[in-house]
């Protein structure tokens, strides 16, 4: 672990849900769910649609990354109601052969009662 490089990978979520308070974003390398976070805005108030909010997936000796295969990294999102802090929607896994160093736009789409879509930008 002491020889992790710091690298990062960065991923914008562009929404076009609208309505949503909590997003919760998972990463997935070699097929496990490895690290996660939530996108949200201050005081909790409603995220905005058209938005862009970053995330980064940062190397280091904490989350270290380099025994992993970065072409095998997916992402998924999952919805979370903002009083049960229940998942009420999620997303299929998206995968992005991914790089240290570089952005990837993810633009979060479809409806939370129909189903999720995520799709490279």
């Amino acid at each position: 672990m002491a020889g992790c490089k710091r690298n990062t990978i960065t991923i914008q979520y562009r929404l076009e849900v609208p309505n949503l308070q909590f997003v919760e974003t998972r990463y997935y390398f070699d097929g496990q769910w490895r690290i996660g976070s939530r996108l949200r805005e201050k005081d909790d108030e409603l995220l905005d649609v058209g938005k862009v909010y970053t995330d980064s997936i940062i190397n280091n000796k904490i989350t270290c990354l380099d025994n992993f295969d970065l072409s095998t990294f997916q992402v998924e999102v999952f919805l979370i109601d903002s009083t049960s802090s229940n998942t009420y929607a999620h997303s299929d896994l998206l995968s992005i052969p991914v790089e240290y160093g570089k952005s990837y736009t993810v633009i979060i789409g479809g409806d939370p009662e129909t189903g999720l879509n995520l799709r490279l930008k």
